[in-house]
């Protein structure tokens, strides 16, 4: 198989891909009530209620309604920082700190 690979590519990935599968399972899981599940249709279930749980729908408020002009770059401006106020005595007292 060493040098197999540099003459004949097919019998090489055929190869590998016969070496490379890998059956992954999932399960068994924990519901809510902490019973032990190892049935696929609850642990589909299971997996599609967390799911639905951490990806909630959006609140109106923070909802993109054009995404083409809340993307534009056009109308976009970055931000400004202009009222901080600092003295070099601030900067060697913030540095003496984190000694």
């Amino acid at each position: 198989m060493k040098h197999m690979h540099q003459t004949n590519y097919k019998y090489f990935f055929k190869y590998v891909k016969k070496r490379g599968t890998v059956n992954a399972a999932v399960g068994p899981l924990v519901n809510t009530d902490g019973e032990v599940i190892n049935n696929p249709l609850q642990i589909c279930e299971t997996l599609k209620y967390q799911y639905e749980n951490v990806f909630s729908q959006p609140k109106d408020a923070y909802r993109i309604n054009d995404p083409d002009v809340f993307f534009n770059h056009r109308y976009w401006q970055p931000p400004v920082l202009d009222n901080i106020n600092f003295q070099p005595s601030d900067i060697v007292e913030a540095i003496n700190e984190l000694n």
